[in-house]
């Protein structure tokens, strides 16, 4: 976006008997090649800047350094010392990952005639002008992609092009404009060593430095967050520099830049600078949103085998007729699927996404989604593990649901495949839902005296004797074969005892006191169900990966609460504290958060309710539900009675 609208170009390619690709042409449609889906992201171009503001930003720019010149604080002029700049705009590391958070919207114009009458340093026509005798007199720099959640999110951040003297700020105004407007916006002013001045306009509202006029900042410094402040439909920064004469300056060399014979960069950008900005995976195509609003990008990073996965790749100025090669590359490195789309047309930033589907038998562990792309390879990791615990009808959603001790009946509202009611145990028995028989849905199952009796989905009853009275059933898939073994902690001797329902192997594990609580999860990301327990506030992982640590999280009466909250294939190490209904996170990829959620009596009930891949807080309360969903917000469901048991609580102790 430029002082722009953005919007999703949506386009249809057509194949004649002739390979050669047609071109694209806007129908409202996506946009097609072969089984790829995507386009281009539009946008509409206005006025940055009026002459009207742009002569009151002078005005208020001298009267500032003739304010800093009388006390003394501005630095002279060295005309020996001509700026050489680094790109304006990068991401902010500390909220993004993404391998760009750009796309270069518009240069200057440097044809005075208009309207419709535009020519940029290299001759080309990536400017825009207005009957009213606007010719666009900076370079526009938008977030992309998912322009406002960048925003939003502080993704996006403007930096010092050079060394320089803050001269002026402006801040306070509003930041989410969409359409052409007389407000005022968000920018920081530069002076450099030879009296350059640079400008960094649109920005976020109370972002700025917090450095005050008069203070120096270094080549690279943080200046603000990218926005949207001012006569702005979108967000970007508009960059526009003068020179030590209050002459407009065009920072790229180029045969059609009149205004300077040289290049103001240390080293200047290419003309199409063609690169992939990010790679997702994704549970459905995103969805862009009318501006102001944030876009919903349908992130999804974990899958179980046999599930549909989208694949997409983010660009910023894709060539017609350059080539990617993709890839699905399985845990062991050896490609599952390859295939290669060549770009029907010329963007300035287009999204290409593919669905695919993973093999019923697909490998548990880390999967890469890799581009390669002009010559440079891109990777974006998913983790493929077993089935969603709690997830009765297979559609990668826990499902509320509840055991009724009164009846041994097992009630279910699935969140595909709606009610059901099915009477399967005692009330003195524990229930032990888990896949059994990896087809990637929960199984029916309860303990009894030593006794498991499963009634699983694909597979059908099963009744096995493993184990004493006093254990704790705790079934997990500890082997990474996408099944739960059956398994105990036994307080008396310490020891795990896990059995394995297809090779028959038995292992044995003395790990625990009598005192702790067990808490098997995966801790490490490596498919595999960790050993671990939790005694009097600390945590003992026995990882099947990454060994042996120990973890002071909680205190005693805590609940502990594993599940993957962030998203990252990992266990998070989690408690409920009934004292105050807090939950507290340690988080392996996001970090500690907590979150004030529930009461004293509550059950909680972590699960994945809405299919994100991120373990939603939830509490069951006499009958009532209350989920606060990391994808869809919070919700209050009523379905059990009050003396029911909460089944995705099942392992909670």
């Amino acid at each position: 976006m430029s002082c722009l609208l953005l919007s999703v170009g949506v386009v249809v390619l057509l194949f004649a008997a002739n390979p050669k690709l047609a071109k694209a042409e806007s129908l409202g449609a996506p946009e097609t090649m072969s089984d790829a889906f995507g386009g281009e992201q539009k946008f509409q171009e206005s006025i940055c800047l009026t002459d009207e503001k742009r002569a009151e930003i002078q005005e208020q720019l001298q009267l500032s350094i003739n304010k800093l010149r009388a006390e003394d604080k501005i630095a002279a002029i060295d005309s020996s010392l001509p700026p050489q700049f680094i790109f304006p705009v990068r991401g902010n590391a500390a909220a993004v990952t993404d391998f760009g958070v750009h796309r270069m919207v518009n240069f200057v114009d440097h044809n005075p005639a208009f309207p419709s009458q535009v020519r940029d340093y290299y001759c080309g026509t990536r400017t825009y002008d207005n009957s009213n005798g606007y010719n666009h007199k900076g370079i526009d720099i938008a977030n992309y992609p998912f322009s406002w959640n960048k925003m939003d999110n502080n993704e996006t951040i403007a930096v010092a092009a050079a060394d320089g003297q803050i001269i002026f700020k402006s801040d306070g105004n509003f930041d989410r404009s969409c359409t052409f407007n007389n407000n005022s916006w968000n920018a920081v002013y530069l002076r450099h060593a030879d009296g350059t001045v640079s400008w960094y306009g649109h920005l976020k509202r109370s972002s700025l430095t917090t450095k005050a006029v008069g203070q120096s900042v270094a080549q690279g410094e943080y200046l603000g967050v990218v926005g949207s402040s001012g006569n702005s439909t979108g967000p970007h920064l508009h960059f526009e520099i003068y020179n030590a004469s209050n002459q407009l300056q065009d920072p790229y060399q180029g045969t059609c830049n009149l205004m300077n014979s040289f290049s103001y960069w240390l080293i200047q950008p290419a003309y199409r600078d063609s690169s992939i900005n990010k790679l997702m995976t994704h549970s459905a195509p995103p969805v862009f949103q009318s501006c102001p609003n944030p876009d919903i990008p349908n992130e999804k990073n974990v899958f179980t085998p046999g599930s549909q996965v989208i694949v997409a790749a983010y660009y910023r100025d894709q060539v017609v007729g350059q080539e990617s090669q993709l890839f699905l590359i399985q845990p062991d490195g050896t490609v599952y699927q390859s295939w290669t789309h060549v770009s029907p047309n010329t963007y300035t930033s287009s999204y290409w996404y593919f669905t695919r589907n993973l093999p019923a038998n697909a490998s548990i562990g880390t999967w890469k989604f890799r581009v390669v792309y002009e010559s440079k390879t891109y990777e974006h990791t998913f983790l493929v593990r077993a089935a969603q615990l709690f997830d009765f009808d297979g559609d990668e959603k826990a499902d509320v649901s509840v055991f009724r001790p009164e009846n041994g009946v097992w009630y279910l509202n699935q969140s595909t495949n709606g009610f059901t009611g099915l009477a399967f145990g005692f009330g003195t028995d524990k229930i032990v839902p888990a896949d059994y028989d990896g087809d990637g849905k929960t199984d029916v199952a309860v303990y009894r005296n030593g006794t498991w009796f499963l009634q699983r989905s694909r597979d059908g009853f099963l009744g096995i004797a493993f184990g004493a009275t006093t254990d704790i059933p705790m079934p997990a898939d500890f082997t990474g074969d996408g099944r739960a073994e059956i398994a105990v902690f036994r307080p008396s001797d310490g020891g795990w005892y896990i059995y394995n329902l297809i090779n028959n192997q038995f292992t044995a594990i003395q790990f625990g006191q009598a005192e702790d609580v067990p808490v098997a999860a995966d801790y490490d990301g490596d498919g595999k169900a960790d050993v671990a327990v939790f005694r009097n506030g600390t945590w003992y992982l026995l990882r099947s990966r990454d060994g042996f640590t120990g973890v002071a999280f909680g205190q005693s009466g805590d609940k502990p609460v594993p599940a993957e909250y962030d998203g990252d294939g990992k266990a998070d190490i989690a408690v409920f504290r009934p004292s105050n209904g807090t939950w507290y996170l340690q988080q392996s990829t996001a970090g500690f958060t907590g979150v004030q959620f529930g009461i004293s009596s509550d059950k909680p009930a972590p699960a994945d309710y809405d299919g994100d891949g991120k373990a939603d807080i939830a509490v069951f309360r006499d009958g009532t539900w209350y989920l606060q969903r990391s994808g869809q917000g919070f919700t209050g469901v009523a379905f059990g009675a009050a003396t029911d048991k909460p089944i995705p609580a099942a392992f909670v102790q």
